[in-house]
C-alpha cells in the first residue's frame, strides 16, 4: 500500500472536517502519493485516478471499523474480488460490495470531490490548458449534489438538482432531524451568496489530470482564490515567465466541505 493505515484515517478526518482548508489539503496529499506511484515508488494505482477520493474514503471509513468488515471493493468503477479460488471468500467479498454500493446509495457523495492538478504556465492565450467562466453559489449545502453542465461557446452553466432524491436528504437532513422536509433541507443555506469559478473547457493537459467541466476553482497555488475567471486567467499569465508551472485545487468549497462532514455523521 501507498499509504499506512494511519493516513488513511487522518486524510479521511480532513475530508470530514467541514473546513474548505483541510479539503485542499487531503488533495495535495493525494496528489503527492499518486505522483510517488507513477515512480514507482509502493504503486497503488487506485489513487492515480484522482477525479474521486471515494475509494479513500472507504479504505479509511473500515479503518475506523470492525475488523471483520471486508475491503477490495470498487477499482476505478470495476469489482475486484480477492480470491476466485475460494468460492465463500468470494461471495462474502461480493456482499460486502453489494452493501457498501447499497450504503452509497443511500448516503451519495458530492458529485464534485477535491482535486489537486500542476498545470504548465501558457505561453499564450491558445496554449492554456483550461478554460474558465463565472457562476454564482448560491450558499446552499444542496450545490454538492447538483450537477452543473456548460454548454456552447457563450458557456451558459446549467444546473440540475437531485429532485426528491431519498440518499440526498438522508445526508443534508444528518443533523436536522429525522423529520426534516425536502424542502428545508435542500433549501437550508450556510452562508450568503457569491461569485466562483467554474472550468468551462478542458484542453488535453487539463483533461489528462482528471480535470472536469463544472469544477469549482477554490485554490490557486496553495491560496483560496476569490475573484472573477478574468482575474483568474490574468492571475495564472503574470506567473510567466519566471514560473513555468501552477497548481490548482477544485472543488474544496463550504458546500462539499459540508457534505462530506453531515455524512460522516451517518458513516460513523
Amino acid at each position: 500500500s501507498a499509504m499506512t493505515m494511519d493516513e488513511k484515517v487522518k486524510i479521511t478526518e480532513f475530508l470530514t472536517s467541514g473546513e474548505p482548508s483541510k479539503l485542499a489539503k487531503a488533495a495535495k496529499i493525494l496528489y503527492d502519493v499518486a505522483q510517488l506511484s507513477r515512480r514507482g515508488v509502493a504503486p497503488q494505482r487506485r489513487l492515480i485516478k484522482q477525479s474521486s477520493v471515494f475509494k479513500l474514503i472507504q479504505d479509511a471509513d473500515q479503518a475506523r471499523s470492525p475488523p471483520k468488515r471486508i475491503s477490495k471493493t470498487l477499482v476505478n468503477g470495476h469489482t475486484r474480488l480477492a480470491s476466485y479460488n475460494d468460492p465463500q471468500k468470494a461471495h462474502a467479498e461480493k456482499v460486502a460490495l453489494i452493501r457498501q454500493l447499497q450504503f452509497l446509495k443511500m448516503y451519495p457523495l458530492p458529485v464534485r470531490m477535491p482535486k489537486y492538478v500542476e498545470l504548465t504556465v501558457p505561453k499564450s492565450p491558445s496554449d492554456k490548458a483550461l478554460v474558465f467562466c463565472n457562476d454564482t453559489w448560491d450558499g446552499t449545502v444542496m450545490d454538492a449534489f447538483t450537477k452543473i453542465t456548460i454548454k456552447g461557446r457563450e458557456h451558459r452553466v446549467k444546473k440540475k438538482a437531485p429532485l426528491q432524491n431519498a440518499g440526498v436528504i438522508n445526508v443534508l437532513s444528518s443533523c436536522m432531524g429525522p423529520c426534516t422536509s425536502f424542502e428545508v433541507a435542500t433549501d437550508a443555506r450556510i452562508d450568503v451568496e457569491h461569485n466562483r469559478v467554474l472550468v468551462a473547457e478542458i484542453h488535453p493537459e487539463g483533461g489528462g489530470q482528471g480535470v472536469m467541466k463544472g469544477d469549482v476553482v477554490t485554490h490557486l497555488n496553495g491560496r483560496e482564490f476569490h475573484g472573477t475567471a478574468s482575474d483568474l486567467v490574468q492571475a495564472i499569465s503574470e506567473l510567466a515567465p519566471h514560473e513555468k508551472t501552477f497548481t490548482l485545487v477544485l472543488n474544496a468549497e463550504p458546500s462539499i466541505a459540508e457534505a462530506l462532514k453531515r455524512r460522516s455523521y451517518i458513516a460513523e
